[in-house]
Parts: C-alpha cells; structure tokens; sequence
C-alpha cells in the first residue's frame, strides 16, 4: 500500500483505511483518550463518505457536484482523523495499534551537527571609546551564522604585528549572536587588538578560521 504520511494515496485504499481506522477507534475509545462528541463526528463523516464514494466512483452517477461533495467528506474526515490521532496519548498506542492506524513512532534520536565547513567573515567598529564591536556573518553572506552552529568563537592578540600562529591569541568568547562587544580599560587605548573567528557546533567542534581583522582602541 503506497501512502504518503499517515493516509494512502489511492482513494478504494483510502476508502478501506477509513473503515479499519475509525473501527478500531470506536473499540478502543476509551484506551486511546478518544471522547464521545469525537466518535459521533467520526461516524457520522464515515457514513456520508461510505454513501458518496460509491456514486463518486459510479459513471451512471458521477457528476462534478458528487466529486466536489466527495471531496468535501475526503477532507473533513482526514483533518478530523488527525485531530483525533494529535489527541492520543504516544504512551497508550501498542504496535498494533499504530499499524491499523498507519501511525509511525516519532524518531527521537537527532542528527549530530558536522564540524562547520565554513568561515565566519568578521569586522571591527572601533566608533565608540574604550569599546571594540566585532560583528560576523557566514561567508555566502546570506544569514549570520550557518544552520546547526551554535556560536562563533573569537580569538584575539594585542600587539603591533598579526599573530604568526594561532598559539598567541587566546579565546576571548563564543558568542551566539553577531555582534559581540569587548570592552577595554584606559589603559589599552591606542592599542591594536587582532581578531580571528571561526565558527563551533554544539559538541564545540570548530571549522575554518576567518582572515585576521583588527582595530585600534579609541581612548
């Protein structure tokens, strides 16, 4: 049986799990958290579909207005099916249960995020005193950072010179949002701080680095 999601494609198949589902609902009501008004709709939806789909089907009785109206009862039935299967419990459907209803078992499980295959592009805005704002973006330049990286982390070196390894700078934060804000002291005013970004997952595995930007400290 070829379906899609919850409901198969072909309607004489549809037309048999209609039947099966709304059964088995009506015997396991009370299992299954299902309510009286719900099964009264349930039922009562299965009777006008089991009366239009024969004449649907019927060339000596099939008009575009008995499509249109089987058509109506197709949908009503499938959202109130859906609404009535959003009702239920995860905890009290059996395998039994979720075969008649066509109902698989949510996967839980979630997809590790790969290490980042991307760089972060940074800048460096040196407009307010004492304060160096580092903002960031993905290098297609579409969104701030790529889907299932959780942060930037940003790496600095204050000194006259770009650092020649990676070893002189020290981690200054992982920053979820773009931009980040390093504060300086009196001190460091006039001072040329270096940068260089990458971006990390959530098990902090980190990508490529970014090319080295840097500011002066406005004092």
């Amino acid at each position: 049986m070829n379906r899609r999601g919850i409901f198969p494609t072909k309607e004489a198949e549809m037309s048999l799990y209609f039947n099966s589902s709304i059964k088995h609902l009506i015997l396991n009501a009370k299992r299954l958290n299902v309510s009286d008004e719900n099964i009264d709709l349930l039922k009562a939806e299965l009777d006008e579909w089991i009366i239009i789909y024969p004449k649907s089907q019927d060339d000596e009785t099939s008009t575009k207005l008995v499509v249109a109206e089987k058509n109506e009862v197709l949908d009503r039935l499938k959202s109130s099916l859906r609404s009535v299967y959003d009702d239920i419990p995860q905890s009290a459907l059996t395998l039994n249960d979720r075969a008649i209803l066509n109902l698989h078992k949510p996967n839980t499980t979630r997809t590790p995020a790969g290490v980042p295959t991307t760089r972060p592009v940074g800048e460096v805005h040196n407009d307010n005193l004492l304060e160096h704002k580092i903002t960031f973006t993905d290098e297609d330049g579409k969104r701030g950072k790529p889907n299932k990286v959780r942060g930037c982390q940003i790496f600095c070196k204050e000194g006259i010179t770009p650092p020649v390894d990676e070893r002189e700078m020290r981690l200054l934060a992982s920053d979820a949002s773009s931009p980040y804000v390093h504060k300086f002291s009196f001190n460091d005013a006039g001072k040329t701080f270096y940068y260089r970004l990458r971006w990390e997952n959530a098990r902090g595995e980190a990508g490529p680095w970014s090319a080295f930007i840097s500011g002066v400290v406005t004092g």
